[in-house]
């Protein structure tokens, strides 16, 4: 048994504060490496946004911390739990688990159903379950589609319906995999808020993978871990990646709009020396006249 196992937390619940711990972790599907040697600590109460091109290994850390995937080398700890070691139905309980695609999880002919069959299957009773579902129902605003079959309902809603069954067991480590695919911004920004208020109020530590970068202004206060080609290229707060644009351009991404805004007008009035936001108000030709002379 590894050493980190045996400093006491063998047992039914999580005993450690940190949540999942990844230890130089490697993964192969047969060709290559799709994550390398990555090192990564959430604790209770952490909001981490993984963030890479498509294919720099996003998917794969998240089922490695969910202990879906074994790593090929290295370790990943769920709650003490050595991943390799351990059955996967035994720390699945501490896990709430999102999938990109919310669909291939949907198999219950009603909302409610899909929702219970999680909490059954983590063995809570039935008054503890009846009393999370309406609770986290009542969060995601989809106490009113309860009794519809969840083939009828939009991308939002199926999103809101999956993320309930993630977290009404109240896991230790709630991992979502490009959550926002698919939605609009108002719907973005309603599902990231949700998001983080359920983290909050229960606790739950949050790795969020996404190649979105449009969203990382609403996760200003997230750790920001970006992967290159299944290595970590950079770790730090999402502020100061956003103060950085490098952070983005060295890893193959696009820093969100707003920052790049930004660049082409600290450009423009490096350049011309005239700030043209404060001259909004000038004539065209006036404007035209102080910028070329």
């Amino acid at each position: 048994m590894d050493a980190y196992l045996a400093a006491g937390v063998v047992g039914s619940s999580c005993r450690v504060e940190c949540v999942a711990r990844a230890v130089d972790t490697w993964y192969s599907y047969g060709r290559g490496y799709a994550v390398k040697g990555v090192s990564l600590e959430v604790y209770e109460g952490d909001r981490v946004v993984v963030m890479g091109t498509n294919g720099a290994g996003k998917t794969t850390l998240l089922k490695l911390l969910a202990g879906m995937l074994k790593p090929s080398k290295g370790r990943v700890y769920l709650c003490g739990y050595d991943t390799r070691e351990v059955d996967e139905s035994l720390t699945a309980r501490f896990i709430g688990y999102v999938p990109q695609n919310p669909w291939l999880l949907v198999f219950n002919p009603r909302v409610i159903d899909e929702i219970a069959f999680t909490a059954k299957n983590f063995g809570l009773d039935p008054a503890e379950a009846e009393a999370s579902i309406l609770d986290v129902a009542t969060r995601l605003d989809i106490v009113h589609i309860l009794n519809r079959s969840p083939y009828t309902l939009s991308e939002g809603e199926i999103r809101r319906v999956v993320l309930a069954s993630a977290i009404v067991h109240k896991p230790k480590l709630l991992l979502l995999d490009e959550p926002t695919a698919g939605l609009d911004n108002v719907l973005k920004d309603r599902l990231i808020e949700t998001i983080k208020s359920l983290s909050r109020d229960y606790g739950v530590a949050l790795v969020l993978a996404t190649h979105d970068v449009e969203i990382l202004p609403l996760l200003r206060d997230f750790r920001l871990v970006v992967l290159r080609d299944g290595a970590v290229a950079f770790e730090g707060s999402v502020g100061e990646a956003l103060e950085n644009p490098s952070v983005f351009y060295d890893s193959g991404l696009q820093p969100p709009v707003g920052v790049r805004i930004s660049e082409k007008l600290g450009a423009y009035i490096d350049f011309y020396g005239v700030d043209p936001v404060a001259n909004l108000l000038l004539s065209r030709k006036k404007l035209r006249d102080r910028i070329c002379r």
